[in-house]
């Protein structure tokens, strides 16, 4: 296993992300890791709302849709009415 996934397990129950980190290295790890889980291509914001769902546990899912185009996972539109994810170089 290694770092990534031990930083991304550290915050999992049961599958599912119960809980964003407060430090910003780990709270990358952990977005790279439900961006990762949410399909490729325009998603409405109905859409990336329920992707996001399926990953965490907790109800803050604003929060984390935020995040996720803060730090350049996903763009958004500017009326914020479609997402898309942005290709990560590997």
């Amino acid at each position: 296993m290694n770092n990534s996934e031990t930083i991304v397990k550290n915050y999992m129950n049961d599958d599912l992300i119960f809980m964003l980190p407060k430090k910003r290295n780990r709270l990358t790890e952990v977005l790279a890791y439900i961006a990762d889980k949410i399909p490729a291509g325009e998603l409405s914001e109905t859409d990336i709302n329920a992707q996001i769902q399926r990953v965490i546990s907790f109800p803050d899912y604003v929060s984390v849709r935020r995040d996720l185009v803060d730090f350049a996972f996903f763009k958004r539109t500017d009326d914020g009415r479609v997402y898309e994810k942005i290709q990560q170089p590997k």
